[in-house]
């Protein structure tokens, strides 16, 4: 009979601590995403638009006074991105049809401000720098060049002032 409770009082034991153990790390609380930041603006024709680090675009309303303007307010008037972006944003520039965004990883998205078009206010994923068709960088080294050696002042305050300088492939 000793034996018995032994047994039971073990795997009373055990249950109780495998529960605490799952709730516990069950309740572990996730970090709330980061707060967006902006990072861009862009003018519009009769407007300013601010874009933050999410993809959220604002219309920025501004009260210009002589010496006193104002910021009056910010909408949300759409976003670039359905999802959170999988890169911070690079870069972006207002073009005839909307704002065209680019990414640090290459994607190209546009916001689309053309007023009869389906897509009005959305972002549309437009493709990537890196991998489009004839973006493929060759074999060579862009950066090579075939140029005189650099020298600095204190070489040249250092040489004889009659000595000549030899460029590699120059013609004499």
């Amino acid at each position: 009979m000793i034996r018995s409770n032994w047994i039971l009082a073990s795997a009373v034991a055990f249950a109780l601590t495998t529960t605490t153990a799952t709730q516990a790390s069950a309740a572990k609380p996730q970090p709330p995403p980061p707060a967006p930041k902006i990072v861009s603006l862009e003018p519009g024709s009769s407007f300013v638009r601010a874009i933050a680090s999410d993809g959220t675009v604002y219309e920025l309303s501004i009260q210009n006074a002589t010496c006193a303007v104002t910021l009056t307010g910010a909408t949300a008037v759409g976003h670039l991105f359905s999802t959170p972006p999988v890169s911070p944003i690079a870069a972006t520039r207002s073009t005839g049809i909307g704002m065209v965004a680019t990414l640090e990883n290459g994607d190209v998205w546009i916001f689309n401000e053309s007023c009869c078009t389906p897509c009005y206010l959305t972002g549309t994923f437009v493709g990537n720098i890196f991998t489009t068709a004839g973006a493929a960088v060759g074999t060579g080294n862009l950066l090579q060049m075939n140029a005189a050696p650099v020298r600095s002042a204190e070489d040249f305050s250092k040489r004889d002032n009659r000595a000549v300088r030899v460029v590699p492939g120059a013609v004499e």
